[in-house]
C-alpha cells in the first residue's frame, strides 16, 4: 500500500505492532516456544500459508490448486519438524503414503 517510510506519520510502528501482536497470537495457538527462534518459525509458516494461498487462487486447475495445497502443507510440516527435530516426508507423496 505504502512505500518505506512513505505512510502517514506512525504508521509503520502500528503496522510493525499489529505484526507483533498477530505473531503472539498465533504463536500461542501453535504451542510454539515464545522465543526467537519460535516467533520465527511461526512468521515462515505464516508466510508460506499467505504465499500457498495466492498460488490457490491463481492456480488454473483444480488439480493445481490441490498440489500447492499438498506442498504448502507439507512445507510447514518440514518448518515445524526443524523446530523440533522431527523427521518428515520430502515430497507430498510420500506424505499422502504414510
Amino acid at each position: 500500500m505504502f512505500f518505506a517510510q512513505d505512510g502517514p506519520p506512525g504508521f509503520e510502528l502500528r503496522l510493525r505492532n499489529g505484526r507483533h501482536e498477530w505473531l503472539r497470537q498465533v504463536t500461542v495457538l501453535t504451542h510454539a516456544s515464545d522465543d526467537p527462534l519460535g516467533r520465527l518459525t511461526v512468521s515462515v509458516m505464516m508466510a508460506i500459508v499467505a504465499e500457498g494461498a495466492q498460488e490457490v487462487v491463481t492456480s488454473g486447475s483444480r488439480a493445481d490448486a490441490d498440489e500447492i495445497m499438498d506442498a504448502t502443507l507439507l512445507m510447514i510440516e518440514r518448518v515445524g519438524a526443524s523446530d523440533t527435530g522431527d523427521a518428515v516426508a520430502d515430497t507430498p507423496a510420500e506424505a499422502s503414503a504414510s
